[in-house]
């Protein structure tokens, strides 16, 4: 069962991502980020595509995994994996060249699976767990704030709220992290 959603999801990814590339034109401008970060009692690694429209308004697909855990106010702690696509638009609020910075912001779509203590109904202290891992779906906000090191490279410091309607364990997650950031064409 869980190899079949692990396919499902890649299938998502590689939708997603072909999707993006298959608009990108020789006129405009995409950028690759690798980006790791922190979540709640964890940390995440994510994986991120830009597709610029203009100079300052592009399309984002992001790769998120996440591994941490949800605190109980008995003093609990139950672990998690999450594996994120997110897709959506992003316009910049401020965009320096003289200075180089830049600081979008935006939101969109989440889509995604939530691996909930391994799978196991039974916590480390022999509690049975009601929460059960399972495809989650929500909305993302973000800003993406960039320092640039050249023309083609920066700096990156993404922050994202993703509110999942459907999560077991609690329906926000927030992602903060330092990357870097490659841009081509």
């Amino acid at each position: 069962m869980i190899k079949t959603n692990k396919s499902i999801f890649f299938i998502m990814a590689l939708f997603l991502f072909g999707c993006a590339f298959y608009g990108h034109s020789q006129r405009s401008k995409s950028a690759l980020s690798l980006s790791g970060g922190y979540v709640p009692d964890g940390y995440a690694v994510k994986l991120g595509y830009n597709h610029y429209h203009n100079r300052t308004d592009f399309v984002k697909i992001a790769l998120i995994g996440a591994i941490g855990n949800q605190s109980l106010s008995t003093g609990l702690e139950i672990p998690f994996n999450d594996f994120i696509v997110d897709g959506g638009y992003f316009a910049s609020l401020v965009k320096s060249p003289t200075s180089g910075i830049s600081l979008a912001v935006g939101g969109g779509l989440s889509l995604g699976y939530e691996n909930v203590n391994n799978g196991e109904s039974v916590l480390d202290d022999g509690s049975i767990l009601l929460s059960e891992s399972g495809f989650i779906y929500g909305l993302f906000v973000g800003s993406d704030f960039d320092f640039f090191i050249s023309e083609k490279i920066s700096l990156i410091i993404p922050v994202d709220f993703h509110y999942h309607f459907n999560s077991d364990l609690g329906n926000s997650l927030f992602v903060a992290g330092l990357g870097v950031r490659y841009y081509f064409n």
